[in-house]
């Protein structure tokens, strides 16, 4: 069955999340997508989404990230009116992407790369499934801010 109209504001707690993620994407400067597909079908919540995304201030110098397992060229249509320019990536794994060569930097590598032409050395996670190591270098991580220390130089992951 297509529903040709969805009503988000029908619920309380679905018009509150309608208006926390056009709230995010207003100021959004690094945007990851986790196998959402935003099918053409759903044209309400397309318009939502892309009149908040097209509205962000950082429109232009933001990135998107996609992470999927459809074909890039599927992927590239369907999000296409997200897309300002190249500003995008399309990722089978998240080993190969921003978010993961740069842990809770990401955003401040990609700025420092696009803005001021200074791109940090990658600093991956260490491949694994393991999620209590993985949660102990991002721990590591979190107090070397707590500590103001960063620095962009690669962490040591003990």
């Amino acid at each position: 069955m297509l529903i040709k109209q969805k009503n988000y504001n029908s619920h309380p707690f679905i018009k509150g999340e309608w208006i926390k993620i056009k709230n995010y994407l207003s100021y959004t400067y690094f945007l990851t997508i986790f196998g959402y597909t935003a099918p053409k079908t759903d044209v309400e919540a397309r318009k939502l989404l892309l009149k908040a995304w097209k509205e962000n201030p950082t429109f232009n110098l933001a990135q998107i990230d996609i992470f999927d397992i459809k074909a890039e060229e599927e992927l590239t249509e369907t999000w296409e009116e997200f897309f300002c320019r190249d500003h995008y990536g399309i990722f089978e794994s998240i080993w190969n992407s921003y978010l993961f060569s740069h842990p809770r930097r990401s955003c401040e590598a990609f700025a420092m790369a696009n803005l001021q032409n200074f791109p940090w050395e990658s600093n991956p996670f260490p491949q694994t499934t393991d999620l209590h190591k993985l949660q102990h270098c991002a721990r590591l991580l979190w107090f070397e801010e707590k500590e103001g220390k960063l620095s962009g130089e690669p962490f040591e992951f003990s």
